[in-house]
């Protein structure tokens, strides 16, 4: 698709050689590679990572084409930009404005899109090196917003972790790590309805960091979930309802045991009956 004023440019976003076998290889080769860069991580169907992978391709450049000019450069799961303009925020937040709007996603098997504003290696020093200059970008940012609005309300923001096949790294390191380099002053930690989420992506070796607005509002960058949001209460309902199901079985089992204790007893009552009218 060409860019609205221009024609259509080469692709700005590539996979690895084969995005099945070698994707976790691939993978460790894009953080080495691309240390600064974003990217995007796809999850998907299990057995259908092929598929998956060219889905989000054709997907993400399409969406390139349609919204931003950039050059690039990839390798494995996690493809990178190379132009700091062009945020992997902004793209995926237009991917599911569109995906929420029409209740269309072109891929049967991608499960989440997730946005990595920068990636590097996983360890705790290396997630300070990469999240701090943007969390100290992302306050000023805030400060101005309030001063423009005239007021004065906390940075409400929460911490959400992640980690794959990882487990030399500790996640309330990361989190309280995080949550110093933001400070008490101005913020405030809220779980539930954050105005900011910063986000920690950890596959072995490869860490991707965000700092994202619409966590919630696209369910965790969960297609499915966007496309047919969870009804509130539905899970508790289903839950009390299979309670409700295993008690009602419970109890017909109790009755069906009664029913053939009092079966036993006349028997056994007919069998004594029948003894003494012989004696």
């Amino acid at each position: 698709m060409a860019r609205e004023g221009g024609e259509k440019r080469k692709k700005q976003w590539m996979g690895g050689r084969d995005g099945n076998s070698k994707r976790h290889k691939g993978a460790l080769g894009a953080a080495a590679n691309g240390k600064g860069h974003g990217g995007v991580l796809v999850t998907c169907d299990k057995t259908k990572e092929r598929q998956s992978v060219a889905d989000a391709l054709n997907i993400l450049n399409e969406a390139a084409d349609r919204y931003f000019p950039v050059s690039k450069e990839g390798e494995g799961d996690v493809s990178k930009f190379k132009d700091d303009k062009v945020s992997p925020t902004e793209l995926l937040d237009k991917i599911f404005e569109q995906v929420e709007k029409t209740k269309e996603f072109a891929s049967r098997f991608i499960m989440r899109m997730i946005p990595l504003e920068k990636v590097g290696y996983s360890s705790v020093e290396a997630i300070k090196d990469i999240a701090t200059p943007m969390i100290k970008s992302h306050l000023e940012e805030y400060k101005q917003e309030q001063k423009t609005a005239d007021t004065k309300n906390p940075l409400e923001f929460a911490v959400e972790f992640k980690r794959r096949n990882c487990t030399n790294l500790n996640s309330m390191d990361v989190i309280n790590a995080l949550v110093d380099i933001v400070g008490p002053e101005d913020s405030k930690v809220n779980l539930t309805t954050p105005r900011s989420v910063l986000l920690i992506e950890v596959f072995r070796g490869t860490c991707g960091f965000s700092i994202v607005k619409n966590f919630h509002r696209y369910k965790k960058y969960n297609v499915r979930s966007t496309i047919d949001p969870p009804v509130p209460g539905q899970q508790t309902q289903k839950r009390n309802d299979k309670k409700e199901n295993k008690t009602e079985k419970s109890e017909e089992k109790d009755d069906k045991t009664e029913e053939k204790e009092k079966k036993e007893d006349v028997k056994d009552e007919a069998e004594k009956e029948s003894t003494e009218d012989k004696e």
